[in-house]
């Protein structure tokens, strides 16, 4: 390091956006921002970089350090409690940093200038558009507003409680102290409606953020946030990361919902990742749901959250009744074999009185299988070990890598044209009720029936204006959609996911059991007609009689003897190849090194078990898109056991150019 070198140039860390979880040191002219974005040569290359921290004490040789190429001029640098949070998310999700800060800027040109909005830091709102609200939800307001600092608050109300209500008067509260709020929702497909309802309080204060707008919208409403022209965001994960400047409040909406968890590259848990947010900027977060998350529940009743229990329907209507149809009894052979007695009495009686009727389905499609009758032959997708689902008897679509081809019309394997549709999903139960109620509209809502905001908004329309009779839904169905006409709803075969291989398949099938029963009978008395072969599950007991506290009380205690979450933190590594027996070959190597680093953590007399590593396995779905998946669970007693074991064992797996090691921590699907 030469001696003038300080007279010349300002030096910094900065962070690239590559791959790499390492800093480097850049100089420049310029005296720059902490939290700037920047353009930086790297390798062959000029990309994105991200100052971190000036760099007074480098010793690496002058003519060695390369220079800062770009600035952008356009954006406001990340605060140190953004960057502190970042890093976190960093280190405990092992995703490189420079592509964790890059989500935190709009993707455009440093060169381009840009209008600053003019700012307004009004939050008019017309009160009249606030609810009357009854006791229940004035005094869980009441206590959130006490608390002004960081604190996690849990509120469990039923459906139809009035949980958004409670959420529009708080950030109402908050809208008044020229702060900003937050509002984070499982699914893009959801805010036509909440939007609709918060306009109703905050007028031109909302800003939108999901992946179904254009980037010029995005840039409109990140600009409006950051110039404090709005002051409520709406939006999914990613919302999360648009750097509001005066944030006081983030709401979580139906915060067990798994959409909160990103499955690919960067899987981080917006909830999780929300509430250490909040503790950075030392602010209030709120967490909402019928059926919270177990790990929520839990740190509930332990005291680390606050709970508020909503236990009435804000309009004083009851819960609808819920009646079990055992189809091992009451099976039918007809066409309509899914379509019990008294459902269809139901469906008659309630069509008849000029009511809507929801039918829930968890799978889309015709059938989950196209199986031959004479060899036995079922057919597959060719890139990955699944079988294909068959779309309007004529397609089968593998809904893992969208590989498509025709149906055959005679089997590969013995040329037989005896085929036999196994399972269904919302496709035929569309067909089935077009023979049985064709003077009815009906219409299915599934991901090959909508796949924008539009057409959501469309569907919404339909159904409020009583243009349709019968709908046919997936789990977006189930997602938190407010429809007053909804007399009925009926469960096709709610036991369908009970035994997945999952330690979370009984707790998700359960909110799924809850939450479609509470679309029924918003605004009067609804009924719900559940369909089994497992009438004795303590899901479909428990979801009976609308008791989610019990059914909590009764699956905790499975979790603890078992030590899976809460009792635990998990990381799940997925070992991705090419090659079938390299990857396995590979699993088997991590493994073995994953159990020899965990030995000093299990003869620690302090804890209990400390480390535990469970496989290697093959994946339960162990081929996607041409790539053998095998995967390693490791169990921690607690997060800060597995972060010190992570940390000793991430540098020692080694590299190879054919094979991906990906790392999932508090993984919520162990597909």
């Amino acid at each position: 390091m030469s001696e003038d070198k300080s007279q010349n140039y300002f030096y910094y860390q900065v962070q690239p956006k590559a791959p790499v979880f390492k800093s480097f040191t850049y100089k420049s002219e310029l005296k720059l921002n902490i939290g700037q974005r920047i353009k930086i040569p790297f390798g062959k290359r000029k990309i994105n970089g991200f100052i971190l921290k000036k760099d007074i004490s480098s010793k690496i040789e002058e003519k060695k350090i390369k220079k800062i190429v770009e600035i952008d001029e356009n954006s406001i640098p990340l605060s140190p409690k953004r960057l502190s949070w970042m890093k976190w998310l960093s280190d405990y999700y092992n995703y490189p940093l420079g592509s964790i800060l890059d989500l935190s800027f709009l993707k455009e040109n440093f060169k381009k200038k840009s209008i600053p909005l003019k700012s307004s830091l009004t939050s008019s709102f017309p009160e009249k558009a606030l609810l009357k609200l009854n006791k229940e939800q004035e005094d869980c307001i009441n206590k959130i507003l006490k608390q002004t600092r960081f604190q996690t608050h849990l509120i469990h109300g039923i459906t139809g409680s009035g949980k958004t209500e409670v959420y529009i008067h708080l950030i109402a509260h908050i809208l008044k102290q020229k702060k900003q709020a937050l509002v984070l929702l499982p699914e893009i497909f959801l805010t036509p409606q909440i939007v609709k309802r918060l306009e109703k309080s905050f007028l031109n204060q909302i800003a939108l953020l999901h992946s179904q707008i254009s980037f010029s919208q995005k840039k409109q409403a990140w600009k409006s946030l950051l110039s404090g022209q709005k002051n409520l965001l709406v939006g999914t994960r990613s919302a999360l990361f648009c750097p509001l400047p005066r944030l006081g409040l983030i709401i979580i909406d139906e915060e067990h919902d798994s959409s909160f968890k990103q499955e690919d590259k960067f899987r981080y848990h917006a909830r999780d990742s929300a509430i250490v947010l909040a503790k950075e900027l030392d602010i209030p977060i709120v967490l909402g749901s019928a059926t919270p998350d177990f790990s929520s529940y839990k740190k509930a009743l332990d005291s680390s959250y606050k709970l508020y229990e909503l236990k009435k329907r804000a309009f004083k209507q009851s819960l609808p009744q819920v009646t079990v149809v055992d189809l091992k009894t009451k099976a039918k052979k007809s066409p309509y074999f899914w379509l019990s007695d008294l459902l269809l009495e139901k469906m008659t009686s309630a069509l008849n009185k000029g009511k809507q009727v929801a039918l829930f389905v968890n799978r889309r499609g015709q059938a989950t299988a196209l199986q031959c009758a004479s060899c036995g032959h079922i057919q597959k997708c060719l890139n990955c070990d699944i079988s294909l689902t068959l779309h309007q008897n004529e397609y089968l679509i593998c809904h893992y890598c969208s590989f498509l081809e025709k149906k055959p019309l005679r089997c590969p394997s013995c040329n037989s044209d005896y085929w036999i549709e196994r399972g269904f999903g919302t496709q035929k139960i569309e067909e089935g009720l077009k023979q049985i109620f064709p003077q009815y509209k009906i219409l299915r809502v599934d991901r090959d029936s909508i796949s924008s905001e539009e057409e959501m908004k469309n569907f919404i329309k339909q159904v409020e204006d009583q243009n349709v009779q019968i709908i046919i839904g997936t789990q977006m169905l189930s997602k938190g959609l407010n429809f007053p006409n909804i007399y009925l709803v009926g469960l096709i075969l709610a036991d369908m996911d009970f035994h997945l291989p999952d330690f979370r398949a009984e707790e998700r099938s359960f909110q799924t059991l809850l939450q479609m029963a509470g679309r029924a009978g918003r605004t009067d008395f609804g009924e719900v007609i559940l369909q089994t072969f497992n009438p004795e599950h303590s899901s479909i007991i428990f979801a009976k009689k609308h008791d989610y506290k019990n059914f909590f009380l009764t699956g905790i205690n499975s979790r603890k003897a078992w030590a899976y979450p809460p009792f635990s933190r998990l990381c799940l590594l997925r070992i991705d190849s090419l090659k079938e027996q390299e990857g396995k070959n590979f699993a088997k190597q991590t493994a073995e090194l994953a159990k020899k680093l965990a030995i000093p953590f299990q003869k620690n007399k302090s804890i209990k078990y400390g480390i535990q590593v469970l496989g290697p396995s093959p994946a339960p779905l162990m081929k996607i898109k041409n790539r053998y998946r095998f995967q390693i669970l490791i169990k921690g007693e607690n997060y800060l056991i597995l972060d010190q074991f992570l940390n000793k064992l991430f540098p020692k797996i080694p590299k190879k150019s054919f094979i991906q090691v990906k790392t999932d921590r508090d993984p919520f699907s162990m597909f």
